[in-house]
């Protein structure tokens, strides 16, 4: 037997598909395509987005604003059961609530990726919004440019990065509402809690695999593979935030907007 069938017999299919609600710049490319190496199922990611596979089911509901039509389209895209990574800070809700009732309906597994860190979540979407890099092959070939002062960052608005906090508080407590009309109980991770200290890491994602039904043990890399997602750098965006020339005038704003806001915080139960 070769080598490649071995490793490929050592891979594990999911007994349920899973669906990874999650936000943008909050690490959920690296830990889904982490999960979707241990499976011979992959995981698919945004396929939603209009230049993605099932971006035609937006784009029908977009021109017919037809929700009954739309609960059938998702339910046709995710009729062989693909696994799912999903940032639901995007596109229109409607479509989140066909896809919360059909991945149901179909036996999906919900797990939750989210980032306590809501300012430095919006900073970093704010900052890629406007390098366009926005995943790593992006981020290494512009983000030393910036460092050398080639390209020059520009000021960042403290109204739009307040937009993404409060449009990620009402998403996720719509979200949240939702899985409790479903009866749903979702596995929540933070992104903190994955990529902060490595040996807490590696205990959470064991604990996301073994709710997946996933199980580690004999596929080849596997340590290493763990390790390297744990520490990888990814976008890294945090040292290039530093050389926005208004940085600390938009965080002491939002420090205040929160302060003020007593809907600015918000748990997962």
């Amino acid at each position: 037997m070769a080598a490649d069938d071995r490793n490929h017999k050592k891979r594990w299919i999911m007994s349920d598909p899973v669906l990874i609600w999650t936000f943008r710049r909050s690490g959920g490319t690296a830990l889904a395509q982490f999960v979707g190496s241990l499976s011979d199922t992959t995981i698919m990611h945004e396929p939603f987005n209009a230049d993605r596979s099932f971006g035609w089911v937006v784009k029908n509901f977009r021109e017919t604003k037809d929700g009954g039509t739309l609960s059938r389209n998702v339910g046709k895209a995710l009729a062989a059961r693909p696994n799912i990574k999903h940032c639901f800070d995007m596109l229109p809700r409607p479509l989140h609530r066909a896809l919360v009732s059909e991945a149901t309906t179909l036996g999906y597994k919900h797990v939750v990726l989210d980032r306590r860190d809501d300012t430095q979540r919006a900073l970093s979407l704010e900052l890629a919004r406007q390098t366009g890099a926005w995943g790593p092959r992006q981020a290494k070939e512009i983000y030393p440019e910036i460092e050398a002062g080639r390209i020059v960052l520009k000021p960042l608005s403290t109204p739009d990065a307040i937009g993404h906090i409060r449009k990620g508080l009402n998403r996720r407590k719509w979200l949240a509402r939702k899985f409790r009309e479903n009866n749903l109980v979702p596995h929540i991770l933070q992104f903190e809690q994955i990529y902060g200290d490595p040996a807490a890491g590696r205990a959470r994602v064991i604990e996301l695999l073994e709710f997946i039904g996933l199980n580690p043990e004999g596929i080849p890399g596997f340590e290493d593979s763990l390790n390297a997602t744990l520490t990888g750098k990814s976008q890294n965006s945090s040292s290039v935030l530093d050389l926005v020339p208004n940085i600390g005038t938009v965080r002491e704003e939002i420090a205040q907007w929160s302060r003020e806001s007593p809907d600015s915080a918000f748990e997962w139960h």
